[in-house]
């Protein structure tokens, strides 16, 4: 069975060594392996360094390689380097080296390899002809072998081919050379695939050197001159000669513009580099370029593969966009809705992949908040009105956001992909308002101040401005390992402003009362800020988490995630940029409190927000008639009479709130506020999420927890088949504080921390299943009861 190409190599000159009547004959003292082109050194190396292959090679000094010139290869072969000549010393001749340096002893097995680069067999044949620098070795060939070929020629690798592995080779000058450039790459092929590769050719010599054509060719299209230096002669040479075979190309004589032009025709074989090129376009930054300064045909075939005319559909996607304004609601819904039809298809090109089609990647989410503003239905109950935001029409807020979010890395396309929400649907939020005011003001539902209690294994996530849209977003995500998440609503404390609403969904409510302006007082009239809220909560025995710490899940807490709000009042436009980061980490938080051992978490907010690209009209509001003011909101005076919204606030009856109607503002250039009434604003998310591992891990428990210096000791409940681990970061096990995590065994707990200077430092003890997902975790301090 044959092996590998350089296999055989080895094979064939070690037969050819011991190929001698041994009855009438010595062994040879060496075999004599000339090679005028030279075209054996990568093989010769690779039999030396990867195969340990001893061979004496013909060139300058180098002891370590065996390589020398004739009388250091005279004296290495017969073992007779005793002489200091080239700087060695005598040594034991049973040391296995041939002196103290490590300089590899020259082995005594076998018949000795002599390898002569740029030297033929020619030079051999009479004393008077040989180079004086072989005069050395030139007796050899007579006590010895010289391999070549049946002709008395040098074996070349075509011939070593054809003849020796007997494998079908085209024997012209193209092939040949691409053969002798291939070698290093042919000698780990097995000789078994290269046979059904017959007859071999110099494309399949060359495709050995560049295995993968089509990138190479993008790469040097990409950075033409650097790519040729870092190609060299040996690889650039079989690089043009596929180019010549299979792309009709010559890079030797045509330009990277000549190639873009073919690449952007797709003929032949260059629509399999296209197909490569759409892979990972990011790669190759210069193609763009590169076609665009190429001349496309009269008439174009492949509408996707010329950036130009891609660039001149979104400049007419664009100035249709820009008309919107000039068009009644109805007209510009119907233009949008054209404007997908036609251009959809553009998101599926590879200059969508790239950012160079914002226009066609908006319009996917333009016509989604079209579809929905066809319709009106806006009448109805709170209730009925509240079921029809939370089913169908929170959708269009999830439109406006994503539009934004493709726009975003354009400035220009951003102020136009604005003016197009505008003009689409800027009236129809506005009706929604104003509908949503109305039956409020008529009939406000009932909204508790009661506060409740909460049920032990439960914590409280508060994310501050988590509107209903995103909320459905971030069930998504969490629902992919959680999928016991339930996403119901109810309605935020009036008006939707922080102070006011952030108070009303805490466990604690009920110890709250009326206070100034929009926050409510504790019973000892101090203003409710978040000093004041900790403090009840902790009286009320609810832990109050910062940042990443867990708590024990045997009680229950309150802890806050994400910016939202604060981002929108600071970004304006630009936040749905950083939303998906934000639903991230929310996330990432819900995850970290569900290893921590917690059952249930539910996520609670207090209010949402209106988002309106192109700011929201500014409606006028007497400063007399208030004694605080704010965007969407203000606290009327006792006396006050006003013809806008109204409602009492949550926390004093006796006060009076006046709303901005539909979605305008008391303020000027607002995209992103709250505070008002509004289905954005008042109707907001309540979800609960069960923990994956709830009935595992309220069974575990560590009690008896005591720390011996730096090692920490406890017994455990329902741990067997856990292991343990104390880290810095409890999702991290890369941040382990221990040698190495263990199992937990008879119920016992033994974890000794490595490093003395940790001590008082805060830690995590989490407990590891067998598929290394932490089920629990407890906060502790090193070295500290």
């Amino acid at each position: 069975m044959p092996g590998k190409f350089i296999e055989e190599v080895k094979k064939a000159i070690l037969s050819a060594a011991s190929d001698y009547d041994r009855e009438r004959l010595s062994a040879p003292v060496a075999l004599i392996w000339t090679d005028h082109n030279r075209e054996w050194e990568p093989v010769v190396e690779k039999l030396v360094k990867d195969h340990g292959m001893p061979i004496a090679t013909f060139g300058s000094y180098d002891p370590e390689e065996f390589k020398g010139p004739a009388i250091y290869i005279r004296c290495l072969i017969s073992h007779n380097l005793n002489g200091g000549s080239f700087g060695v010393a005598d040594v034991s001749p049973d040391s296995g080296v041939s002196d103290e340096s490590g300089v590899p002893e020259f082995p005594k097995e076998g018949t000795p390899v002599i390898y002569l680069p740029g030297y033929s067999k020619d030079v051999l044949r009479n004393p008077e002809n040989c180079p004086e620098e072989l005069l050395q070795l030139f007796e050899l060939q007579y006590r010895g072998i010289v391999w070549s070929q049946k002709n008395n020629r040098d074996w070349t690798i075509p011939a070593f081919i054809k003849n020796i592995l007997d494998i079908d080779i085209i024997m012209d000058k193209e092939t040949r050379q691409a053969a002798i450039n291939a070698v290093g790459a042919l000698c780990d092929e097995d000789v078994t695939l290269i046979k059904n590769r017959a007859p071999l050719n110099a494309s399949y010599f060359n495709s050995l050197i560049h295995p993968d054509t089509k990138k190479q060719l993008l790469l040097w299209m990409n950075s033409p001159k650097e790519e040729k230096e870092r190609m060299g002669p040996e690889q650039w040479r079989p690089f043009c000669s596929i180019c010549k075979s299979e792309y009709e190309f010559d890079p030797e004589k045509d330009t990277p513009v000549t190639a873009a032009e073919k690449l952007g025709s797709l003929k032949n074989n260059w629509s399999n580099v296209w197909e490569r090129y759409c892979e990972n376009p990011d790669k190759y930054v210069n193609i763009p370029t590169l076609l665009r300064n190429s001349k496309m045909p009269p008439l174009v075939v492949y509408q996707d593969s010329w950036p130009q005319n891609n660039d001149k559909l979104e400049k007419k996607v664009k100035e249709e966009l820009l008309h919107l304004q000039e068009l009644n609601r109805n007209d510009a819904v119907k233009k949008v809705l054209t404007l997908e039809k036609n251009h959809k298809i553009r998101r599926d090109w590879v200059w969508a992949k790239i950012g160079e089609s914002p226009y066609a990647c908006t319009l996917k989410y333009l016509a989604k908040l079209a579809e929905i503003v066809r319709e009106n239905r806006f009448s109805g109950t709170i209730q009925e009105q509240a079921e029809r935001y939370t089913e169908e029409y929170f959708t269009a807020d999830d439109a406006i956001l994503k539009a934004i979010r493709e726009a975003g890395k354009d400035k220009e396309c951003l102020r136009i992909t604005s003016a197009a929400i505008a003009a689409i649907s800027k009236s129809w939020f506005s009706s929604l308002a104003e509908s949503f005011q109305k039956e409020w003001t008529n009939n406000p539902p009932e909204i508790s101040k009661s506060g409740y209690k909460p049920e032990k294994g439960t914590v409280y996530l508060f994310v501050d401005g988590l509107r209903f849209d995103l909320a459905n977003e971030l069930k998504e995500i969490i629902s992919k390992d959680h999928p016991e998440t339930d996403l119901n609503f109810s309605y935020a404390a009036l008006p939707t402003l922080t102070s006011t609403a952030k108070p009303a969904v805490m466990p604690i409510a009920g110890e709250l009362i009326a206070g100034s302006e929009f926050t409510p007082f504790t019973k000892t009239e101090a203003a409710a800020n978040i000093t004041a809220l900790r403090r009840i909560m902790e009286e009320h025995s609810i832990q109050v988490l910062d940042d990443n710490r867990t708590g024990d899940p045997d009680g229950s807490a309150w802890t806050d995630c994400g910016n939202i709000d604060h981002e929108g009042h600071d970004k304006q436009i630009e936040l749905p940029l950083i939303i998906p980061a934000e639903l991230e980490r929310i996330s990432k938080r819900v995850q970290e409190l569900i290893n921590a051992g917690w059952s249930e978490i539910k996520i609670v907010t207090d209010h949402g927000w209106v988002f309106m690209p192109g700011e929201m009209d500014k409606t006028e509001l007497l400063p007399a008639l208030t004694e605080v003011k704010k965007s969407r909101c203000a606290r009327l005076r006792p006396d006050a009479k006003t013809i806008f919204p109204t409602s009492k606030w949550h926390w004093d009856r006796n006060a009076t709130v006046v709303f901005s109607p539909g979605i305008t503002c008391f303020d000027s250039g607002k995209v992103y506020e709250h505070g008002g009434l509004s289905p954005q604003e008042v109707i907001i998310p309540q979800m609960t999420v069960k923990g994956r591992e709830k009935a595992k891990t309220g069974l575990v428990k560590i009690t008896e927890m005591t720390w011996r210096g730096l090692r920490l000791k406890g017994k455990t409940e329902g741990c067997e088949g856990l292991s343990a681990d104390i880290r810095t970061q409890p999702g991290d096990e890369n941040s382990s504080l221990i040698d190495s995590v263990k199992e937990i065994s008879d119920e016992k707990l033994s974890l000794l921390v490595l490093d003395d200077s940790l001590e008082g430092s805060e830690a995590f003890l989490v407990l590891i299943d067998s598929d290394k997902t932490v089920c629990y975790q407890k906060e502790i301090t090193i070295g500290e009861e």
